[in-house]
């Protein structure tokens, strides 16, 4: 929701792919990004911090929340605040030790881990304990069709090669 044409993308999205798929909004940090996502269709939020007042205008929406932390205590903050899933944001640089190594205490969060996950080591925060690994840029970079599809393919052989 920071892109000049965030509403027209989800909105685009939606109409072109139907039900067939979840489309979010992300980067919602504001009430005012969280009343755009939901008035142009986003299914679910996606925020780089934690903040209670949007986790739980997305929980009275019905909508699935997705709130970013690091630290054990944002963490648990998140998680304890209605999160449906904590984003470990931005973990890449710290690598799925620092996954493993959080979740052994807070082995009841469900996290998604991303900022700076590469191809490569996202079969290594899902073994850490990740429900799921979040890529932008990596995957999108700069959105030309061909490169995109490739490391989607790339992304989808080192996920199955390790399964």
């Amino acid at each position: 929701m920071d892109g000049p044409d965030a509403e027209e993308q989800i909105t685009g999205l939606r109409e072109h792919l139907g039900d067939d798929v979840l489309v979010g909004a992300g980067t919602v940090t504001t009430l005012e990004r969280f009343s755009r996502s939901v008035a142009c269709g986003a299914q679910f939020i996606v925020s780089p911090a934690f903040d209670a007042e949007i986790v739980d205008m997305a929980r009275d929406a019905d909508l699935p929340v997705v709130p970013g932390a690091l630290t054990p205590t944002e963490v648990l903050a998140a998680w304890r605040g209605g999160a449906t899933v904590v984003k470990l944001f931005p973990v890449g640089p710290l690598g799925p030790g620092y996954v493993r190594t959080l979740l052994e205490p807070l082995a009841e969060v469900t996290v998604m881990c991303n900022g700076l996950v590469t191809i490569a080591d996202a079969p290594e925060f899902l073994r850490a304990g990740a429900a799921a690994v979040g890529m932008g840029a990596t995957l999108f970079g700069d959105l030309e069709p061909t490169g995109v599809r490739k490391r989607t393919r790339d992304l989808l052989g080192a996920l199955t090669a390790t399964a």
